[in-house]
């Protein structure tokens, strides 16, 4: 066995991390590989690396790529940009799209010239073919234990494939795992219970164990393991964030992989410019969430190794405090407008949402019970008599329903269930809601009057998400599809609304959570100030590549 170092090139940095990263993947036929990384100026790029040579190439025409996989003839490279799914030769050249993919979570490319990909962060697989078309479903999620399926790879027949399925509301679930599927959707099959990509290569089956990278035997043909699992390297980089371990194998003998450990995440101070103005809170694992108290003292997050609870910190004591203890996970945060209560996502049997008194006192509270589907809080009404709650997968079936706090809790529907309805916020005043939804065709966000539903106006133009309002209900700020903060100034009155011309503001860097369903950043009352979910600062970290992995194991 031979370890060696692939150094970065001179004035970049490795993006191994986080929901917009290119880890390195080797090529099939081991000649190369392939990883994100960012120059000191400039959107990050993919970079090939010949492994006989000394320096890597950038390949023009892939700004802004994420998770790029190889062509089975190690010719071309498959990646995610733009809401696109795309491919690219390794010689240069202009990209080809191959068809939508809005929050890409992975592909594979078979020898029979089948791409099969996660299309959106929570979806199941697709398959395409590799020269462009219509995407067909693969798999399909059952709300009731996943709502992602990612990280797919073809086996050697071409006929067979692995991936991660997972569950957001509940991201330590028992029924997380490596599953073994077939094309013809005859077999689809637990093969472990995971929390991270497994790669198979060398007739092992490579995956994380909490930080350590493990092989065991196992049979391609029928998704079988065999004998003990044995490590090949301990404090691998893993990102709980998008359940990823930075490594990969390919041929008999090839292996590389980042150290690191677990990545943990943290809130973060921006001003209106982007200029970091430092830690709104502690480091934590599997941080997906957080909201601003309505007086702006506290911060609510989510966060924890395994099942989540939900923290609460007293920003200006900087103490971090434990507001729920299971069982099971508890995510999603809400802050009632007195910041008396939180409400929460919590997985109590069947996925439902409760509150708890915000000083940690007293018992938590059911205000609706679940029924297999994935229901998180949104936002309480400035009368405490609402909460808005998102229902469904959010990729395909999500919706905004009403829950009235008093009397009966019986939801009523807001949205058109013709579309998908991504998040939801009501103005300072309770009168108005703001959403973002894909009736356009793909993310925008929108304003409505709440209750009658007379009206709604447009406000993004070119793709958002995640609205919040101001606390004076005077501008209105989102996500752009490049997760750039916009604003919006904002005009209400009885007989409509009237927006302004949308203004970029900044684009944070080493963005963490995804800023399609969670809560990834908040805004203080006077809109000066952003807190938001960030990944420690990316290091030019060198790759490890190691030769003959196999040669020390015990089971040849």
């Amino acid at each position: 066995m031979i370890r060696s170092l692939l150094l970065p090139e001179e004035g970049t940095t490795p993006i191994l991390t986080g929901d917009f990263a290119g880890p390195m993947m080797l090529a099939p036929d081991g000649h190369a590989v392939v990883f994100l990384a960012a120059r000191e100026t400039g959107a990050p790029m993919l970079w090939v690396r010949d492994l006989n040579a000394l320096h890597a190439r950038v390949l023009a025409g892939t700004e802004g790529a994420i998770f790029p996989f190889w062509s089975p003839d190690s010719r071309a490279i498959g990646f995610f940009a733009g809401g696109k799914l795309k491919t690219i030769s390794v010689d240069g050249g202009m990209p080809a799209e191959i068809c939508d993919a809005p929050g890409g979570r992975g592909g594979s490319w078979g020898s029979g010239g089948t791409i099969i990909f996660a299309p959106q962060f929570q979806s199941g697989l697709s398959q395409v073919s590799a020269a462009g078309g219509t995407p067909t479903p693969l798999t399909a999620v059952e709300p009731s234990r996943h709502d992602s399926h990612r990280w797919p790879q073809f086996l050697p027949d071409g006929k067979h494939f692995l991936y991660l399925a997972l569950s957001h509301v509940n991201p330590r679930d028992a029924n997380d795992g490596i599953y073994f599927a077939s094309l013809d959707g005859k077999q689809n099959k637990l093969v472990m219970h995971g929390f991270t990509n497994a790669v198979y290569a060398a007739g092992r089956l490579l995956f994380a164990h909490d930080t350590s990278l493990m092989a065991q035997p196992f049979d391609p043909e029928s998704g079988v393991l065999s004998g003990q699992p044995e490590q090949l390297a301990d404090n691998l980089r893993v990102d709980g964030n998008i359940w990823r371990a930075a490594f990969d194998a390919a041929g008999p003998s090839l292996l590389t992989y980042a150290t690191g450990g677990l990545v943990p995440a943290q809130a973060v101070w921006y001003d209106r410019s982007g200029k970091e103005l430092g830690p709104a809170g502690d480091k934590q694992v599997n941080l997906n969430s957080l909201r601003l108290s309505p007086d702006g003292t506290r911060l609510a997050t989510d966060a924890g190794e395994f099942n989540g609870d939900v923290w609460v910190s007293d920003l200006s004591r900087k103490v971090n405090t434990r507001l729920t203890f299971g069982p099971g996970a508890s995510n999603t945060p809400v802050w009632s407008p007195d910041g008396r209560w939180i409400a929460f996502a919590g997985t109590r049997g069947p996925n439902g949402i409760y509150r708890k008194l915000s000083n940690g006192s007293g018992e938590e509270e059911a205000l609706l019970k679940g029924d297999g589907q994935n229901r998180v809080p949104l936002d309480w009404s400035s009368d405490g008599k609402y909460l808005l709650v998102g229902v469904g997968d959010f990729a395909s079936t999500g919706q905004v329903w009403m829950l009235p706090l008093s009397g009966e809790p019986n939801p009523v529907l807001l949205t058109d269930k013709k579309y998908v309805t991504f998040t939801a916020r009501f103005s300072p005043d309770g009168r108005w809601l703001a959403y973002a939804s894909n009736e356009s065709g793909r993310s925008e966000v929108y304003v409505t009057a709440f209750g009658s539903g007379s009206g709604k106006w447009q406000i993004s133009g070119s793709g958002g998400s995640q609205p919040i309002w101001r606390r004076d209900g005077k501008e209105l700020f989102y996500w752009s599809l490049d997760n750039t903060v916009i604003s919006v100034p904002i005009h209400l009155d009885p007989s409509g609304v009237q927006a302004g011309s949308a203004h970029a503001l900044f684009r944070p860097r080493n963005l963490a959570g995804n800023v399609g369903l969670t809560s990834p950043y908040d805004v203080t009352n006077d809109g000066q100030r952003f807190v938001i979910i960030s990944l420690p600062e990316q290091t030019a970290t060198p790759i490890t590549l190691v030769t003959n992995w196999t040669s020390e194991l015990k089971s040849k």
